[in-house]
């Protein structure tokens, strides 16, 4: 019986979209994945189980809450809690300030979505097209203010009954800001949704245009026809402006933009939406209008312009209307950088990219509720998340972490071991997974914030499980003179490669198969699990078209996967 072993050493070709299976003809189907949930593609080309999620804070249980980082340091980093005519301070988790009053009062609801903003220093401003811009200023951990701002000479406009200032309550204000050059920029007026206002230099509220110094402001509309609608900006190597009819930049003598010699210029035609767009590698990403294509929008030296190539067409079917984006950079122990894009559907995408060594791995993640926001400080990552807990809908704030193997979990630590814990009141009415002294302990049902656990242990996770699954792409190959392409085969091995992991189920056919080298009874462990490193290989058994397999857990350990080989017959 004629046998072949398929061999994938990398899966930087990421979860590939449906419609591409059996294109063999492409060098990524052999490093691509059919699936890849909940887990991390690495830049060395494994994947990993990705972090849990530490509960932070319930947040807005009715309506939409946004979060914004704001850097007032190089060592003081926040995040910032926005829902309707609120605001909370956050410094390394802990709540500092809850603010009611002031100009966030006027935040409503319809607004959170939309909200558009910028930082310059120590002032976060924030603008929507309903909304007089707002100053956010810092004096403490504790102490914050937000007031309107009073701009100073803003251009008038004849609407047809008269000169009348270009912004206003009456007239509307602007749907995105930035800052460029020493401006402020504020792009995407409601009544002249086409047109651009740049503050005077280091002068940010003074939108001054009646002389032409070259410190003086500037008042500038796209005369293109497809710029419908400005909708975001980015300052970059130039002043990058996002229309819902196409891309545009705006460029000076030596890139210094004055009102004698400012000029637009019109990269691309492709449309953006409402996610503010941002940067990584020296290209700034942006989602189209339609929300299913994001887009690198790169600048050449040759052709002096933007490019915005398609980063997203092999994997285009985890993009689904994106509401939020936000990046985590590479760090000093972690090369990568991974986008992570929220969508409608309560799903998360998440891009591992490396321009430089061409990487764009796409994977995803899900949970017991529904992802509505992320944001990135420093280098954590924060959501929100729309759950249902006993039965009531809430929605919460949380961090992936790696110390923690469960979600909106908590971890508490005891000087001697104890039975007795508490604290787990976000967990209510659950069944959670509970993880003590890295043993896997009985479930619990949570009556109340307390329960005992069925061990004694010094330290104790308890939160919500979520299972990762890594399934292979349709085997397709010639054995002997015989295509096997759409043909049953016959499952009889899969060898592993894994690195510091702990438990794993290989699916094949409709059979499941566990490798030896640990065993998982329904009770406690009694001992901890020991991380395995080498290969491990799986008997399997069962026939299937495809030939896929599938890699999973019962148990919320470690996993990290290197490299497999999958042998068939026929």
């Amino acid at each position: 019986m004629p046998r072949a072993r398929i061999i994938q050493t990398s899966f930087t070709g990421g979860e590939l979209n449906p419609v591409l299976y059996g294109r063999v003809d492409l060098e990524t189907y052999y490093k691509g994945a059919a699936k890849l949930e909940n887990v991390l593609i690495l830049p060395q080309g494994g994947v990993k189980r990705r972090a849990g999620l530490r509960y932070i804070d319930t947040t807005n249980l009715n309506n939409k809450t946004r979060l914004i980082a704001f850097n007032y340091n190089d060592e003081i980093d926040y995040l910032l809690s926005f829902s309707a005519g609120n605001m909370k301070v956050y410094k390394n988790d802990i709540l500092q300030a809850n603010i009611t009053s002031g100009a966030i009062a006027n935040i409503t609801d319809a607004m959170l979505s939309s909200l558009n903003y910028s930082q310059t220093s120590d002032k976060l401003i924030l603008v929507h097209e309903d909304l007089q811009p707002i100053e956010i200023t810092r004096t403490s951990d504790v102490a914050w203010n937000s007031t309107f701002i009073t701009f100073t000479n803003i251009p008038t406009y004849d609407y047809g009954s008269g000169l009348e200032n270009v912004i206003s309550i009456a007239k509307g204000w602007a749907k995105s800001v930035t800052f460029f050059g020493g401006r402020m920029v504020l792009g995407g007026l409601k009544s002249r949704p086409q047109t651009l206002l740049m503050s005077k230099v280091e002068a940010h509220y003074d939108l001054n245009t009646t002389t032409v110094n070259d410190d003086d402001g500037i008042d500038i509309t796209m005369s293109d026809s497809n710029a419908v609608a400005i909708k975001n900006m980015y300052s970059g190597r130039n002043l990058q402006v996002f229309t819902s009819g196409g891309e545009f930049f705006i460029s000076g003598n030596n890139n210094v933009i004055t009102p004698s010699n400012i000029g637009v210029q019109k990269s691309t035609s492709h449309g953006s939406g409402i996610v503010a767009p941002l940067s990584v590698d020296g290209a700034t990403l942006f989602f189209e209008r339609n929300g299913k294509v994001l887009r690198e929008f790169t600048y050449s030296d040759l052709q002096q312009t933007y490019a915005a190539n398609d980063i997203s067409i092999l994997s285009s079917h985890l993009l689904n209307a994106p509401v939020a984006m936000a990046i985590r950079r590479s760090t000093n122990t972690d090369s990568a950088n991974y986008l992570h894009v929220v969508n409608a559907d309560g799903t998360i995408a998440v891009l591992n990219t490396l321009r430089q060594q061409e990487l764009r791995a796409w994977s995803h993640f899900t949970t017991k509720g529904l992802f509505e926001e992320v944001s990135v400080v420093g280098s954590d990552v924060y959501v929100v998340v729309k759950r249902t807990i006993n039965n009531t809908t809430v929605r919460y704030i949380e961090k992936f972490d790696n110390n923690y193997y469960l979600d909106s979990g908590k971890i508490a630590t005891n000087t001697t071991p104890t039975t007795s814990w508490s604290g787990f009141d976000n967990l209510i009415g659950e069944t959670v997974k509970v993880i003590g002294d890295k043993f896997i302990l009985d479930d619990v049902i949570l009556n109340s914030g307390s329960f005992t656990s069925s061990q004694s242990v010094s330290e104790i996770e308890a939160g919500l499980e979520f299972s990762f699954s890594v399934q292979t792409l349709p085997a397709d190959l010639t054995l002997g003179n015989k295509v096997m392409t759409g043909e049953y085969k016959r499952f009889v091995a899969a060898n592993l490669r894994l690195n510091d992991s702990k438990d794993i189920i290989v699916k094949a056919g409709t059979g499941s198969y566990k490798p030896a080298f640990q065993s998982f009874g329904t009770g406690v462990l009694d001992t901890p699990a020991e991380k395995y490193n080498g290969w491990q290989k799986v008997s399997l058994g069962g026939y299937s078209r495809a030939g896929q397999i599938t890699i999973t857990q019962n148990q919320p350990l470690d996993f990290h996967l290197m490299a497999l080989t999958v042998e068939i017959s026929i």
